[in-house]
């Protein structure tokens, strides 16, 4: 995904990044462990500190989502 990205246009992170899966595919079992394999497998470009399964999965990504919403109206 990264491979054709001029570097110059990806965000320069320095410290590790948590990343939090969520949705219900990501409640599969080894969903967790198959996507760190992956991402160590395909040197992602940002370092990555920890990866984990969200505390609601199945409503952490409608939730982002509603909130993305709000704020966006807000802007307006």
């Amino acid at each position: 995904m990264y491979d054709n990205t001029d570097p110059k246009k990806l965000p320069i992170i320095l410290d590790p990044i948590k990343i939090v899966v969520a949705g219900g595919t990501s409640m599969a079992v080894g969903f967790v462990e198959k996507f760190t394999a992956t991402i160590n497998k395909n040197k992602f470009p940002i370092p990555v500190q920890k990866i984990e399964l969200a505390k609601d999965p199945l409503y952490a990504v409608g939730r982002g989502l509603c909130n993305a919403a709000i704020v966006n109206s807000q802007n307006k």
